[in-house]
């Protein structure tokens, strides 16, 4: 395996887990969150977290808009 491979996490990320995972900034991570962007968010009481799952079909949803770009 890759030297930076990421097993896919378990439980909810915070914000700094969740863009090292995307390998973006946290600020990144801000703008594509909803409501200003597509990705979903937990919110529990002032904390933002994130499920792995809500991630991978944000990423999924990506892939399909570039390959349907491209067609």
């Amino acid at each position: 395996m890759p030297e930076n491979f990421m097993e896919q996490p378990t439980g909810l990320l915070t914000v700094k887990q969740a863009a090292k995972w995307l390998n973006v900034s946290e600020r990144t991570l801000w703008k594509i969150t909803s409501p200003r962007g597509a990705l979903k968010c937990c919110r529990i009481g002032n904390r933002v977290l994130y499920s792995p799952k809500a991630i991978d079909r944000y990423i999924a949803e990506i892939e399909f808009q570039a390959v349907k770009s491209e067609a």
